[in-house]
């Protein structure tokens, strides 16, 4: 249950932020009534931090959860040259990619999000080529398409989801 390893991180780290923010604003009110100003902006000025990156961390969560639960295949096929378990992990859906616990994410953001480009399916690996204007990024991971029929299933799930027609190697 590889993604749901990958949720359950994504959610400790926004949980933990809003217990963060939570105790911080707590001793800010304290300190109101302490009639300690210096000492109470401080703590306003890092809860105010600690709320940015509770906002950032929940959107993370959201699109994790949003690729997760709109999955077209995952991938957990080990590396022979990675040293970690969850090197070559990833989980893809319409929506974007989890890989290496980071959301890669297209065709969320409107008119300046990053765009899914291409995809490309080789014998062991899958290609994708998504980004904005000029500035494009590329994912590869080793695949477990085994068959014919598998890897055609995957191909039109894809272009159904995303709009992207698959370029493919013959198993």
């Amino acid at each position: 249950m590889l993604g749901g390893v990958i949720l359950q991180g994504f959610k400790r780290k926004r949980d933990l932020a809003l217990v963060a923010f939570l105790i911080f604003v707590l001793i800010s009110i304290f300190y109101i009534k302490a009639d300690n100003l210096a000492l109470m902006i401080i703590l306003s000025l890092i809860s105010i931090a600690i709320l940015l990156i509770l906002i950032n961390l929940n959107k993370k969560y959201y699109y994790a959860k949003l690729i997760y639960e709109n999955q077209i295949f995952s991938v957990s096929k080990q590396n022979s040259i990675s040293a970690s378990k969850n090197e070559n992990q990833a989980i893809v859906s319409g929506f974007g990619i989890l890989y290496k616990n980071n959301v890669y994410k297209w065709n969320t953001d409107g008119i300046k999000g990053a765009r899914l480009i291409r995809i490309h399916i080789g014998l062991e690996t899958v290609k994708f080529t998504f980004g904005t204007n000029g500035k494009s990024f590329i994912i590869e991971l080793l695949h477990e398409i085994e068959n014919k029929d598998q890897m055609g299933k995957i191909v039109d799930k894809l272009w159904f989801e995303t709009g992207i027609r698959a370029k493919q190697e013959t198993i």
